[in-house]
């Protein structure tokens, strides 16, 4: 009995050396330098550099915590430190993801451990935030939307173990993000307003003595152009459609370029030579004779 024992012990031993994680082929994610405070969201998994020491450099992984003098695995992410910081608090990382935690596929690097978002917690009394187990007795919350306190430059979360809300100020100039912080513009947050096109009436003179320009709107000012008739500008006068100066005629309120010959038309004057039937052509003296008998009647 106590052979077979040993033997089943050593069987154990072998199948999880087996299906153990190969850390020494793995193609690593150099970071570079990360401050302490950091996050980095690599396959789903959220990993931040806490605090760093002498020698030792703090990670905190989706709620794990671990401290790391060369390399090691936190949660499932295995993180390698070249370099360690203390003014400021920093080190030099490489991480490797083994999984794409967040695809709904529990695969066979994945767990309730390391990724619960997948693999779902091993107790039906408890609930699975920010990719951790934790009891629903003592969560506070259970959704990001829980936690909404209808302010929109604030990053509304609800993490941690045993979960909380967690409300963090946006300060970063990014569009579509709901929230324009405080000395952004336009230009760089589209959820920003945008400015003021006008300040004054002078600012929105578009040159034609046709319309009535003027600057108006709440909350933001626009250029508004009222026509007073029908025309086109002409040194200073305002004269009605139809109108020929140099090659061009006034349709609404814009000079147009005549049309040459087997154009479509509708008017005479939107031809250099003439509209006959829908087309711009030159008239012969039979032509002429016919259009203006027409044009009697």
């Amino acid at each position: 009995m106590k052979k077979s024992l040993v033997y089943l012990f050593f069987i154990l031993i072998l199948l999880n050396i087996a299906f153990a994680m190969d850390w020494t082929n793995i193609t690593a994610k150099d970071l570079g330098f990360i401050d302490a405070g950091q996050k980095i969201v690599e396959n789903g998994k959220t990993i931040t550099l806490v605090s760093t020491g002498g020698t030792k450099a703090i990670f905190d992984v989706d709620g794990e915590l671990k401290a790391i003098i060369t390399d090691g695995v936190v949660s499932g992410v295995w993180i390698a430190v070249d370099g360690v910081f203390d003014s400021p608090a920093r080190a030099m990382v490489k991480i490797y993801v083994p999984f794409n935690c967040g695809d709904a596929i529990c695969d066979d690097n994945e767990s309730y451990r390391n990724c619960c978002t997948d693999c779902n917690c091993s107790k039906k009394s408890e609930a699975c935030i920010s990719n951790r187990c934790s009891d629903k007795f003592l969560n506070k919350c259970e959704f990001d939307w829980d936690c909404s306190d209808n302010i929109s430059c604030t990053k509304d979360t609800c993490e941690g173990s045993p979960a909380e809300c967690k409300y963090v100020k946006i300060t970063e100039c990014k569009k579509a993000d709901g929230c324009c912080p405080a000395g952004c513009t336009y230009q760089y947050d589209k959820d920003c307003p945008k400015p003021d096109q006008c300040k004054t009436d002078a600012d929105c003179d578009d040159k034609s003595p046709c319309t009535i320009d003027f600057c108006a709107g709440d909350p933001r000012k626009v250029c508004n152009h009222n026509s007073t008739e029908e025309g086109c500008g002409l040194e200073g006068k305002c004269v009605p459609i139809g109108s020929i100066t140099n090659k061009t005629y006034c349709e609404n309120i814009t000079w147009v370029e005549q049309k040459q010959d087997l154009e479509n038309c509708t008017k005479s004057y939107e031809c250099i030579n003439s509209c006959s039937n829908g087309i711009c052509k030159q008239l012969g003296f039979f032509d002429k004779i016919i259009n203006f008998f027409k044009n009697l009647f």
